[in-house]
């Protein structure tokens, strides 16, 4: 038997009100392991919101109640502080280190991700573990690639790690010198968390065959996407053919249909063959970007950045 740990989601009335919420959420409880879930309320749930969240047995905290445990450990970081205010997205990645400092491992899940059968966590889980989307999503000062080792393709839904890695000095610093002058702050988290895996020896992602992105689509084959193959440039025609969905989800226990992969969810959100064998998650090591990706990462974000 594995250690147990939290499950941690952030929403907001926005997604909770999708059809696809409550089916996404509802297969959550096939993840083996989980001591609670416990769902971060971005500050816009209503009480509707919240008791349907709460129907599945899952706590809801309200901003408020995080604040109070949150507040305190960040004075001594205010662009760390002003960046999660800026921004909801950022207490992704502040709020679970603070709320559960004292656990060997978190597990955090975007609210549009399903699960289709039963499946634990590997238990020789490196510190970090993440799943590897499209190479395009990171924004903030370009500098920080060719400052700061960094690993490339990581997307920020499903994540796996031991909270102690996450450093709030230098997530303050990061914050300081690339993220809060950017104005749009989509995958800005991104980035944040690919320079805090570039700076940890011990770390992986989960094998795309188990833990499959519905992204990066336009550049990327089923095959591509199953091998955790991360593309610079590709084609860019919208995917069409739900044959190609179903041949990435084919197999896999947890499926992430992050923005253009929503479209796919109503047909998509549909249980494994084998729903109740466990499947373990596999991983494989990863390595921090090279120079020319570095470069090529700076590049990518500096264009990004015009927008």
């Amino acid at each position: 038997m594995g250690m147990s740990f939290p499950l941690v989601s952030m929403c907001g009335s926005y997604h909770a009100n999708k059809d696809w919420y409550s089916r996404c959420v509802s297969s959550w409880n096939r993840v083996r392991g989980v001591e609670r879930v416990l769902v971060l309320d971005d500050g816009t749930l209503t009480d509707a919101d919240r008791s349907r969240i709460e129907s599945h047995g899952y706590e809801v905290w309200s901003l408020e109640t995080v604040n109070e445990q949150v507040e305190p450990a960040l004075r001594s970081y205010p662009a760390l502080q002003a960046l999660r205010e800026k921004s909801a997205l950022f207490r992704k990645i502040v709020d679970p280190n603070i709320l559960f400092a004292e656990e060997e491992r978190v597990l955090f899940m975007d609210s549009d991700i399903y699960v289709r059968g039963a499946v634990e966590l590997p238990s020789d889980a490196p510190d970090l573990l993440y799943t590897i989307g499209d190479v395009s999503g990171y924004r903030g000062g370009f500098l920080l690639p060719l400052q700061h080792p960094v690993t490339t393709g990581l997307n920020a839904g499903f994540m796996y790690w031991n909270p102690s890695i996450v450093d709030l000095g230098f997530l303050n610093e990061l914050a300081e010198r690339y993220l809060l002058q950017i104005d749009n702050m989509w995958w800005t988290l991104q980035s944040c968390w690919a320079a805090v895996a570039g700076r940890i020896d011990w770390k992986g992602a989960f094998d795309g065959r188990d833990v499959c992105n519905v992204s990066g689509l336009r550049k990327r084959t089923p095959a591509e996407v199953k091998s955790n193959t991360t593309k610079w440039v590709g084609e860019s025609a919208e995917v069409e053919d739900p044959a190609i969905i179903e041949e990435i989800v084919d197999g896999a226990s947890i499926v992430h249909f992050p923005g253009p992969g929503k479209r796919w969810m109503q047909d998509f959100t549909t249980p494994r063959e084998d729903p109740d064998d466990i499947h373990t998650l596999r991983w494989e090591p990863v390595e921090n970007a090279n120079i020319v990706e570095r470069c090529l990462l700076a590049l990518r974000m500096a264009w990004s950045n015009r927008e």
